[in-house]
């Protein structure tokens, strides 16, 4: 490598660290406000049997992943516990699902929900 290639080389890397440093790669810390009013919806949503991810209102979309919907089960009802516990940059919430399962059974759930709320509101069943 010649020497003027090697200064064009360590220029470049220079630039590109120099364009790297400084800025915080993470999205925002979830707000648990806004993450337990999204949970809130996107149950309501599979509980009325619509889509979890288009709850009513004008408020954005909100994605849910959880295997039980996408499988077919009914929610008859859910509590969402009070509180909450920092995940990285998400917010975990504990709730009680009252699900009926494709087979027929109903089944009390335990389930934890890690929420992020920035650039996306997505739901993740633990």
């Amino acid at each position: 490598m010649t020497a003027p290639t090697r200064a064009a080389v360590a220029l470049a890397a220079a630039a590109a660290l120099a364009a790297g440093c400084g800025r915080n790669s993470l999205p925002p810390a979830a707000d648990p406000d806004q993450a337990r009013a999204a949970l809130r919806a996107a149950l309501d949503a599979w509980q009325a049997g619509r889509p979890a991810d288009a709850p009513a209102g004008d408020g954005p979309a909100v994605y849910l992943n959880d295997p039980r919907c996408r499988a077919g089960a009914k929610l008859l009802g859910y509590t969402v516990e009070d509180g909450h516990a920092v995940h990285g940059q998400s917010v975990r919430i504990a709730t009680v699902l009252s699900l009926k399962l494709p087979d027929g059974t109903t089944r009390d759930r335990k389930t934890n929900y890690l929420i992020d709320t920035a650039p996306a509101v997505v739901i993740v069943a633990e």
